[in-house]
């Protein structure tokens, strides 16, 4: 499952999601891709962050919230992998966000984000543990599912 559009005002995944499916259409797959490009259009339309009063990468674990029912919808249908993304939104500092990622319970995480900040100018913002920070992330709660702390 790919997901974009969590933040409204993070343009280039959401136009990235759709491109990606278009290309998908063309392709021989094995198995089933799901593809939410826009995961909160109204947050889209007004390019926010936040929907609801809710930032959504901050509420998957609040039930009802935007990302919890996407979330909760990937586990009933037994997605295999769940892919979250975000940008940088206009007038933020690319590169000092970063690109997070754990070294527990998924080390692949932080295998893939040492990779992606080796060729980019990205930080590379790593915790020890999953939701040792904060919890509410879409990506966290796919994790927290497959290893439970």
């Amino acid at each position: 499952m790919i997901v974009a559009g969590v933040h409204g005002n993070e343009i280039p995944p959401q136009v990235a999601a759709v491109r990606l499916s278009e290309q998908l259409l063309s392709m021989d797959i094995r198995g089933t891709v799901h593809v939410i490009p826009f995961a909160a259009p109204w947050a889209t339309m007004k390019n926010s962050r936040w929907f609801t009063g809710h930032d959504l990468n901050r509420s998957a674990s609040i039930r009802g919230s935007v990302t919890n029912s996407i979330f909760r919808r990937a586990c009933e249908m037994g997605v295999d992998a769940l892919a979250d993304f975000h940008s940088t939104a206009p007038g933020s500092k690319p590169g000092v966000e970063g690109v997070f990622c754990s070294e527990e319970p998924e080390h692949e995480s932080m295998e893939i984000a040492r990779y992606i900040t080796s060729r980019t100018s990205s930080k590379l913002l790593c915790y020890e543990r999953a939701s040792s920070h904060y919890r509410g992330p879409l990506r966290m709660n796919a994790i927290l599912l497959a290893f439970p702390l």
